[in-house]
């Protein structure tokens, strides 16, 4: 089964959080349904509405803990550097091209 890296945005910050990287084997928004996750649960708890900024399909195994142990989600988010930038949404993408930051 594929690999797919995924970067949750939360429209609103949950306490310190304002985004979550997970991993997925499979489809992703069944996944991140059913995931279990203690953050994602206490964010729906919360009516906090959130999107899946981005997607690393066939992702290298290290890319989950790589992303998690840069430490500032932001910097990779879509939706947050278009909102700081006011420039349309980037992709950033994992086959042959490097993370930006």
């Amino acid at each position: 089964m594929k690999k797919t890296v995924y970067l949750i945005h939360f429209d609103k910050p949950y306490k310190h959080a304002r985004h979550l990287i997970g991993v997925a084997y499979g489809d992703v928004a069944q996944h991140i349904k059913h995931s279990g996750s203690p953050l994602m649960r206490a964010v729906n708890d919360a009516g906090i509405t959130w999107r899946i900024a981005q997607l690393w399909k066939n992702a290298p195994e290290d890319l989950e803990s790589k992303l998690r142990g840069r430490g500032d989600a932001s910097r990779i988010c879509p939706i947050c550097l278009t909102q700081s930038d006011g420039k349309r949404p980037v992709t950033v993408r994992m086959e042959g091209e490097p993370i930006p930051g």
